[in-house]
């Protein structure tokens, strides 16, 4: 059986315990024989393209070696030959081995490469010049049609790297947010199919762990403005990350979900630099472009709406930890708009309470559904919130040692007794 089919199986045998089709029994003995078939169907394609990317770099550097040598025919010849390789690669694959993920990995991510090594040499070559944004949204383009004919997954990561640098070479006065979101979007199709095939599979969660990241680095390089509402840019991004993997569902370890692990770093990093009160008198400003301008207020408004749909769908689903997530950004936007806000003293105690509730929150809910992750996280929460408490204070360094070991001792023999509770 092929290891997409075990995946497939893999992922419906939790809806044909539910419909009684078949038992545990029966459902575990299931899982246990295909797991190793299932479970990881990108490592073959990364050892691939490991080996590709080493050869491909002994031969840059003989090529290298003597390339100041060798007449403009012979160096166009040179050009050709990886060029040519990587078309024939790619044929071969479909022809031959169109069900080998380490053929398709390495053969589109051969020919992507080669065709972007082959346009820069080509214009030093016969000295065409050119900008670097040009080139990088150039090899973007090409490297498309190379994805969604061999379905390969690192060519996706190396087209949304390419995507961020065609961004940071731009001019700061040109870069717009849309035409941005616009070219991320030509990825979307990939990342959707690859996640309804085997959602929170090894390839899926390492495709997402890296172009989250990228969309988020390039959409904040095109709007400088964005500066002056960092915090609410981040807090949005995090509420909408975390809805989204709540809509998705499924109950894969946190390193298996990247969109919660990111949305919920976000989230921490926000509500708990919001608990000092300094943080509610720093401003960042930027300029922009007038195209940048509107298409900044434009994604910011976007964004803003999403998190608001999402928020409203939470209570009336009745989620209500869900729904409280979403403070930090709708006290953020608020502040930051110029509405006017409280004391600064007065925001920072607010968000004391609330991080410390959801702490709390976090810690029964793990308890009621006997999920250790989530108490582990309630507990990591409010340990973190005490830490900064202390670091914020004014005592004196040993009274600061002793309260650190009376609090982790405290923890830890809470966490201990959680453990045991929720195991039980």
């Amino acid at each position: 059986m092929s290891k997409q089919v075990a995946a497939w199986l893999l992922s419906e045998l939790p809806e044909l315990e539910r419909a009684g089709v078949l038992d545990a029994a029966s459902a575990a003995r299931l899982r246990a024989h295909y797991a190793e078939a299932g479970s990881d169907t990108v490592a073959p394609g990364l050892s691939a393209t490991l080996g590709a990317l080493l050869l491909g770099l002994g031969v840059i550097l003989l090529v290298a070696h003597n390339w100041d040598q060798w007449g403009r025919a012979l160096r166009l010849l040179v050009v050709a030959l990886p060029l040519a390789a990587g078309q024939a690669a790619c044929a071969w694959t479909l022809f031959r081995h169109p069900d080998s993920r380490g053929w398709r990995e390495c053969s589109a991510t051969f020919a992507a490469l080669a065709f972007a090594a082959a346009l820069a040499l080509v214009s030093q070559i016969f000295q065409l010049g050119g900008a670097l944004d040009r080139y990088l949204l150039g090899c973007a383009l090409v490297g498309l049609p190379l994805l969604y004919a061999l379905d390969s997954s690192v060519l996706a990561v190396l087209i949304g790297a390419a995507l961020l640098g065609w961004v940071g070479a731009q001019d700061e006065r040109m870069r717009q947010p849309l035409l941005v979101l616009l070219a991320f979007a030509t990825l979307l199709p990939h990342v959707v199919s690859v996640w309804r095939r085997a959602p929170h599979s090894m390839r899926s969660t390492w495709l997402i762990g890296w172009l989250v990241p990228l969309v988020f680095a390039a959409l904040s390089l095109t709007m400088p403005a964005m500066r002056q509402f960092a915090a609410f840019w981040l807090s949005a991004w995090a509420l909408l990350l975390i809805q989204l993997d709540s809509a998705i569902g499924g109950e894969a370890s946190l390193i298996r979900r990247p969109l919660r692990a990111y949305g919920e770093l976000g989230w921490a990093l926000v509500a708990l630099a919001a608990t000092f009160p300094d943080f509610w008198r720093e401003s960042w400003f930027g300029q922009g472009g007038a195209t940048t301008l509107w298409q900044t207020g434009l994604v910011a408004i976007l964004l803003l709406a999403l998190g608001l749909l999402c928020t409203v769908h939470a209570l009336w689903r009745r989620r209500w930890l869900l729904a409280a997530l979403s403070l930090p950004m709708l006290v953020t936007a608020s502040t930051q708009a110029g509405f006017g806000a409280p004391p600064a003293s007065l925001l920072a105690l607010l968000f004391n309470a609330y991080v410390l509730a959801i702490g709390i929150a976090l810690i029964s809910e793990g308890l009621r559904a006997q999920r250790l992750r989530a108490v582990s996280s309630g507990l990591t929460l409010i340990a973190v919130l005490v830490l900064l408490r202390f670091f914020g204070s004014e005592w004196s360094f040993v009274l600061r040692g002793v309260a650190f070991v009376v609090v982790g001792l405290a923890f830890l023999a809470a966490n201990l007794w959680l453990r045991r509770k929720v195991r039980s």
